[in-house]
């Protein structure tokens, strides 16, 4: 039926061209986000799979924060992984398969090492993104550089550990002073009470003596 074909063309031309506008009047937000997000400078944007923890979107800000190129996170396999600190890698990967796999949103700090080699710790917010069945589809956060807190954290801890290590001293002090004056007082105080009592003149210049 040639009128209903020009009918259906004339419908899919009109679709494709309201989809181009809708393309065109979008282009300019999503421009705009991603400015924002690139231009984020102590905070990582990211998104990954849940069962790989492979990185399929990660901000312009990784590089300038840890030192990696984008390129590297998103093509090669557990590089997340290989950036965390040795000594907090499995407790992460642990925490993080096993929030996952509970389905809850979670939120968690650690230590990544940078390319330079310095030591950087991240507050990592996680989020999980579902499909209509309420299954995990991907994973999105922010990692938010918290290196100077952190810092601050530290130093507070250590001068409350030398202030207590001032005050024991202190005590230790005061404890070894006491037992060095309550011997000689102890008998000084014996010799006045035997001076008291005496009734020689030499017992009395005797404990004169020990006085």
């Amino acid at each position: 039926n040639i009128p209903e074909q020009r009918c259906a063309k004339t419908e899919l031309v009109q679709l494709s061209a309201c989809k181009q506008v809708v393309r065109v009047e979008a282009e300019p937000s999503d421009r705009h986000l991603c400015e924002l997000v690139n231009n984020l400078t102590d905070a990582i944007v990211w998104e990954c799979e849940p069962k790989t923890l492979k990185f399929t979107f990660v901000s312009q800000s990784a590089e300038c924060l840890l030192g990696y190129p984008v390129e590297d996170w998103q093509s090669k396999p557990n590089f997340w992984m290989s950036l965390v600190h040795p000594d907090d890698r499995d407790w992460v990967v642990d925490f993080c398969r096993e929030e996952v796999k509970q389905g809850r949103d979670h939120e968690f700090e650690y230590r990544c090492i940078t390319l330079d080699g310095r030591t950087v710790w991240l507050r990592d917010r996680v989020s999980l993104v579902r499909d209509s069945r309420g299954r995990v589809q991907s994973l999105r956060g922010l990692m938010l550089d918290i290196t100077e807190r952190k810092q601050v954290e530290a130093e507070r801890v250590r001068l409350l550990e030398c202030e207590q290590a001032a005050n024991q001293a202190k005590d230790e002090f005061l404890a070894t002073v006491s037992h060095e004056l309550r011997s000689p007082l102890t008998n000084i105080k014996m010799a006045i009470q035997m001076l008291k009592i005496a009734s020689r003149p030499q017992q009395r210049e005797d404990y004169m003596q020990i006085l």
